[in-house]
């Protein structure tokens, strides 16, 4: 299984191994969605080969430049809702 971990860091990979998921709200964002693909390409560069995106707190649904990014970079993305916690995900992966 892959490590999973929830950083809303510009880098999300700096604490995470290759091979990791990142869990986000995109709460670092704050509506600079131009911001989505650099963020994307760091976490390429890292090794993370997926990012969890949870809305409901600051974004009502998965930006499209995120949806952009993702495929351009070839890193998955799955959208969680505001109802799962994100330690629901963490504890059944590990």
């Amino acid at each position: 299984c892959p490590p999973v971990g929830s950083s809303e860091l510009a880098d999300p990979g700096e604490f995470l191994p290759p091979g990791s998921i990142v869990l986000t709200t995109g709460v670092g964002f704050k509506q600079r969605n131009e911001d989505f693909d650099a963020y994307v390409h760091r976490a390429a560069d890292r090794g993370i080969t997926a990012i969890g995106f949870g809305v409901g707190l600051e974004y009502p649904t998965v930006p499209q430049q995120l949806i952009a990014a993702a495929r351009a970079y070839r890193i998955g993305l799955f959208l969680i809702p505001r109802e799962i916690p994100f330690t629901r995900i963490i504890e059944a992966v590990a």
